[in-house]
């Protein structure tokens, strides 16, 4: 897919007879051709090769010379037909054939037949972003030996989709995700080093309701908006980047990817900041989720009562698509939930104080009455916080909860406890640790074994 490698194969056939040559051959040279990439001084040397516009008759004698002898070693040696003798065509003057065989021998001489992977492959960096409505968060993930490593994972509470009576962002909320995006752009540069580095961020609803809503000259500067979020990453200079904003069902089936690790039907609900997405299916099936968006998230109010008003218009509406699965399905699914306010809440529950365990959280049960007693907690001792005129200081002793995260919390508890009311059961709900940067690099390392099977 990549065109250079298209060229340079092209190039071959044409004019070195290098179609004879057997396919384990082509690769092992395509394998040198990266590798030689990665370091200036081989680079350099094979570069007038990569320039010539003809090749002469005695290169094409070398190359067989060469390639031929790599395979003399193994016990089933490939034999290559003998080129017909013709007279020999002067060499381009840029380098001689003596010159390009020996570089090539060098490089070849480095690599075993056994090894068919690019070096330039190896232990890539993979980095997940998502440009969330309540948060920005990355996780980086090495792959060696075929095994995941993960090397990073960090999220900022930026709150970017609150407050927004009209289209656009609030200034300080946009000030406040660039600045997390800097920081994420310094982690992914000190794990990469300059190697191979693949870049996947998702915008989530904050900038899907921006773009539906905007026109004009607004819908233009949420564009700019995500652009200048991005600036960090992109100058990192990635072997890879892509940027997106996620549409609703693209939100509900990979939060269903993510954390959908139990056999069976399962309902998977994802409160974001802007949105909630609720997601149907059998877990391990290729079939494809059913899934329903409201545009209506923890941020939509700054109350649990005002929580209730909001989400009141979606809730027959989450009721009777529930139930038309519940009922072709044949059995109760298993509620699992994702997103800060459920791995929040329950990690507040299990006395979480100076550290965030996610280990700990994931696979932990919460029910509706857990929710809704730690909604009306967190609604009282903010109310008393404002009538003393005391300040932010972090509740029930954990650390690590931000003051956005704790004033989304009533309203975000509420949400949970009315949405898995919605979807019938006793009343309990699975939290995972996962989420969507999970899910993008899964499809990451997907798109990328398949890009590179053949290499």
């Amino acid at each position: 897919k990549n065109s250079n490698v298209k060229m340079l194969i092209n190039g071959w056939r044409t004019t070195a007879g290098i179609d004879r040559v057997p396919g384990i051959s082509l690769r092992l040279c395509l394998q040198a051709w990266c590798h030689s990439s990665r370091s200036q001084s081989r680079h350099m040397a094979l570069q007038p090769l990569f320039n010539h516009p003809v090749s002469s008759r005695n290169d094409s004698v070398e190359w067989s010379n060469v390639l031929q002898s790599k395979q003399a070693s193994k016990e089933s040696p490939v034999s290559i037909a003998e080129p017909t003798p013709v007279e020999p065509i002067v060499p381009h003057l840029s380098c001689s054939s003596k010159r390009e065989s020996d570089a090539w021998a060098s490089v070849l001489g480095q690599w075993s037949d056994d090894n068919l992977m690019c070096k330039s492959t190896e232990n890539p960096i993979h980095a997940a972003i998502c440009l969330g409505s309540s948060s920005i968060g990355y996780v980086l993930e090495e792959k060696a030996n075929g095994q995941r490593k993960e090397l990073a994972r960090a999220y900022h509470d930026t709150m970017l989709g609150a407050g927004r009576e009209g289209p656009g962002f609030q200034e300080d909320a946009l000030r406040e995700t660039a600045a997390a995006s800097e920081c994420c752009a310094r982690e992914i540069r000190r794990h990469s080093k300059g190697g191979k580095l693949y870049i996947d961020v998702v915008g989530t609803a904050a900038f899907r309701h921006s773009r539906e809503d905007c026109h004009g000259t607004d819908s233009a500067r949420a564009q700019l908006a995500l652009q200048r979020l991005c600036a960090p990453l992109v100058d990192l200079h990635p072997t890879e980047v892509n940027v997106r904003v996620l549409t609703g069902n693209e939100e509900g089936a990979l939060a269903f990817k993510a954390a959908s690790d139990v056999p069976g039907p399962c309902i998977v609900i994802d409160l974001g900041g802007r949105s909630t997405e609720v997601a149907l299916g059998d877990a391990g099936r290729s079939e494809p989720p059913h899934i329903l968006s409201i545009p209506v998230g923890c941020l939509a109010s700054d109350s649990a009562a005002g929580m209730q008003d909001s989400l009141g218009p979606y809730l027959e509406q989450i009721r009777s698509f529930v139930a038309k699965y519940v009922q072709h399905a044949g059995q109760a699914p298993q509620v699992i939930l994702v997103g800060g306010t459920a791995t929040t809440a329950v990690a507040l529950l299990k006395g979480m104080a100076s550290i965030y365990d996610g280990e700990a959280v994931h696979g932990s049960v919460i029910t509706v009455d857990d929710f809704l007693r730690l909604a009306s907690q967190f609604e009282r001792d903010q109310r008393s916080r404002e009538a003393k005129g005391e300040g932010w200081s972090p509740v029930l002793s954990a650390k690590w909860l931000t003051e956005k995260r704790w004033r989304s919390l009533p309203a975000g508890c509420m949400a949970l406890a009315e949405v898995v009311t919605c979807c019938g059961g006793i009343g309990t709900a699975t939290v995972s640790n996962r989420d969507l940067l999970d899910a993008v690099l899964m499809q990451q390392h997907e798109k990328f074994k398949k890009d590179y099977a053949g290499c």
